[in-house]
């Protein structure tokens, strides 16, 4: 007869380390232990306790199967390395009912289960359904049998056969047993509904990369040396171009409009009275002249005293406009008849000019200038129109005609001036679509080997600049072009595996931990569902779904 094994069933109030201990002593002999796990406890849940409790058999060899009828339980032990079977579903027995002898009734009563075929958990049967004794079912002829003890041919019916009533059981029944099947799989689905799932929302890391190269633009369609790219060949085009614009003048015509005036202090020191007359004129050191207004007298000298005779009269300046205002006692001197005079007191005021705008030459060639300087561009745009995909070479562009119209001319007063000039522009160009597609292919393959390694550039990411004239020759124009993108960290099909195996049964302190040392991952966001569950990672990595952020 074979031994059975040992068996180690998990009661409610054990912990982890009590199991471990009974593990160890129920293995001496080197006998296998089944672990049974009942599935309403709360031990051996999460993949921490699972580890824990790897990690303690393996350090103690001790050989243990895990039973349980929970399949997580199973699955995490498969994935862990323990041996594990599933339990049998609970066997149901039935046991005898006992019913009253009237009024004829059908009485239901739930069966016994026996604990030791489902350790720990308590098994529920459906009712069993027995007639009572004393009652008599309906025949089929809807009568009633008055010999519960004779068969319909007259033979007596067993007390087994009476015991087990009619062989069909009552429709009324019908509608009991699909309401508890709609039951069973409400039940069903609601457990589906709330296994927990995590959604993990990645934003990969991200490395600048540039490159750039140089495209030659020669006469024979050949590169000027070995650093170019490749080589496109040029045509020479001719279009003409309007340029409209208008500036304000900077001329200025000045008009005088106030003219400047002060008090002067006349002085006498002969012993005879003077007379200033009026129109008398005097001037300043630089030369800007006066004239008295009106006649003055001025007194002798006092003969006692000496003091001259004194007295005060008004000059104005002869020329009006802003030259008259001068400064106090810029006005002084001796007049011919011996009276001194000056502006001693305060300066000459009140002189004043009033300018106009007036259109000078260095307006009209300004414009001018202006016009021409623009013509490339306006070339550029107008061949880009006329012509689409024709890339121009700026620095080859030439103005051999230009016909301008002003609407003003040199010395008219105006505030503004405007010009409408019609350029004829020589220019060199080339086929921009062909070269295009030529160096986007050459730069897109520069980028991607300077992207970092486990890093990847998209064309969508690639930012192309426009080509740059960077040297210009005799017959042949250079050109660079450049190109910018964010090369992107990948995760692979393997890499997600991985990451998701490793985040199973974590707790969210430990996923943080997790997704932050990953090289790989600038931001991450994490979502569990259900909400109300704790937030902790699933056991079953297939729960764990990887979202890259766009």
């Amino acid at each position: 007869m074979t031994e059975r094994n040992p068996t180690v069933v998990v009661t409610a109030d054990e912990t982890l380390p009590d199991i471990i201990t009974r593990l160890r002593n129920a293995a001496h002999g080197g006998h296998t232990v089944d672990l049974v796990i009942p599935i309403d406890s709360a031990l051996l849940l999460t993949a921490r306790e699972s580890r824990t409790l790897k990690d303690a058999i393996d350090e103690d060899r001790v050989a243990v199967r895990l039973r349980t009828a929970d399949p997580l339980r199973l699955q995490l032990a498969g994935r862990l390395g323990i041996p594990a079977g599933a339990l049998p579903r609970p066997r149901v027995v039935a046991a005898p009912v006992a019913i009253a002898p009237e009024p004829p009734q059908v009485i239901a009563e739930a069966p016994a289960v026996r604990g030791e075929d489902w350790p720990g958990e308590t098994a529920v049967a459906e009712s069993v359904l027995r007639p009572a004794p004393e009652s008599h079912w309906p025949g089929q002829n809807g009568l009633s049998d008055e010999s519960d003890d004779a068969g319909s041919d007259g033979e007596p019916v067993s007390e087994l056969d009476q015991e087990r009533g009619p062989s069909n059981p009552p429709r009324r029944w019908l509608p009991v047993a699909a309401a508890l099947l709609a039951l069973v799989v409400a039940a069903l689905l609601g457990i589906r509904f709330v296994l927990p799932q995590a959604v993990v929302t990645i934003v990969p890391r991200t490395a600048p990369v540039s490159a750039a190269i140089v495209v030659d633009v020669t006469s024979d369609g050949q590169p000027i040396d070995e650093q170019a790219a490749f080589a496109v060949t040029p045509q020479q085009r001719q279009v003409e171009v309007v340029w409209e614009g208008s500036a304000p003048v900077t001329g200025v015509r000045v008009e005088p409009n106030g003219t400047a005036t002060s008090a002067i202090e006349l002085r006498n020191a002969s012993t005879e009275p003077l007379t200033v007359e009026a129109g008398t004129t005097v001037a300043t050191e630089t030369g800007v002249e006066f004239a008295f207004t009106e006649s003055v007298d001025v007194p002798p000298a006092d003969p006692v005293t000496g003091r001259p005779g004194a007295a005060t009269g008004t000059v104005q300046a002869v020329t009006a406009g802003s030259g008259g205002n001068v400064g106090t006692g810029e006005i002084g001197g001796r007049l011919p008849n011996g009276v001194y005079y000056s502006n001693r007191m305060q300066p000459a005021a009140g002189g004043s000019d009033k300018e106009f705008p007036v259109v000078a030459q260095e307006d009209l060639d300004a414009l001018r200038a202006a016009a021409s300087s623009a013509a490339p561009e306006l070339a550029a745009a107008a061949i880009t129109r006329d012509q689409p995909g024709e890339e121009i070479l700026l620095s080859t562009a030439n103005v051999s005609g230009q016909d301008d119209a002003f609407d003003r001319q040199a010395g008219e007063d105006a505030a503004e001036i405007s010009l409408r000039s019609t350029l004829t522009v020589d220019v060199l160009t080339f086929d921009g679509e062909a070269a295009r597609a030529k160096y986007e292919e050459v730069l897109a393959d520069r980028l991607r080997a300077a992207a970092p390694e486990g890093f990847a550039v998209t064309p969508q990411d690639i930012v192309f600049e426009g080509p740059t004239e960077t040297k210009e020759g005799d017959h042949s124009v250079r050109l660079e072009v450049k190109a910018r993108a964010d090369a992107t960290a990948q995760l692979d099909d393997a890499e997600r595996a991985a990451l998701t195996n490793e985040l199973a049964g974590a707790s969210a302190e430990e996923a943080a931990a997790i997704l932050a040392r990953r090289p790989e991952i600038a931001e991450y966001r994490v979502e569990y569902h259900p909400a109300w569950l704790p937030e902790q990672m699933p056991n079953n990595a297939g729960r764990i779904q990887l979202e890259i952020a766009k």
